[in-house]
């Protein structure tokens, strides 16, 4: 039997960190459970998260259903009411429905020129009007009091601002919105700070 100096083995010795993983429903990414690796029998739809985040759920200061797993990332959320400083702090032009490469768009936005109307439409798959490709529905994981804006800049200058358009995610669950536009230029561009991955425009 090998002997060992115990003096020594204390001294390098380094506790096994526990691992934790949230069991989520593959339908939606709701989470359904948060356990040590230990207690786990079966780890399919299963996600490692860290330790602090484990503990804040077993200590009762993050709730369950405040938690999801984005389908498409694969990657553990924390959802919250989303402050645009807090989402992104890059503006994005929204990108022109011409140049678009998805078939997958979640947020869509048309203006009339000659209405002076900007008109803005969810997916289906997040409960909104702008039929999609994509049957499964998305539970939308943001609060719906968080306010996208939109700016309506000069062309490919967000620094010249002709007019601020503010809607709230639940304006758009079920229904699509349709708002005046106090001043657009012959050429423009629109710019937000994104909360859903993909965007697109058309001008009519």
């Amino acid at each position: 039997m090998e002997e060992l100096d115990f003096d020594e083995w204390i001294k390098n010795y380094q506790p096994v960190k526990p691992k934790y993983f949230a069991k989520f429903q593959p339908a939606d990414g709701s989470i359904v459970g948060v356990y040590p690796e230990t207690a786990l029998e079966d780890k399919s739809n299963t996600i490692e998260i860290d330790d602090e985040t484990a503990v804040l759920v077993y200590e009762g200061k993050l709730q369950l259903n405040s938690c999801f797993i984005d389908i498409d990332s694969g990657s553990f959320q924390i959802a919250e009411v989303k402050v645009l400083s807090k989402i992104d702090d890059v503006l994005h032009r929204i990108i022109d429905k011409q140049w678009s490469v998805s078939d997958d768009e979640d947020l869509f936005v048309t203006v009339s020129v000659n209405d002076k109307k900007m008109q803005i439409e969810l997916s289906e798959k997040y409960n909104g009007t702008k039929a999609s490709d994509k049957k499964s529905k998305r539970k939308i994981h943001w609060d719906g009091s968080t306010v996208m804006t939109f700016l309506i800049t000069d062309y490919n200058d967000p620094n010249i601002i002709f007019d601020v358009i503010k809607i709230k995610i639940d304006d758009l669950i079920g229904k699509s919105m349709s708002m005046p536009i106090n001043e657009l230029p012959e050429k423009f561009s629109i710019y937000t700070k994104r909360i859903f991955p993909r965007y697109v425009l058309e001008v009519k």
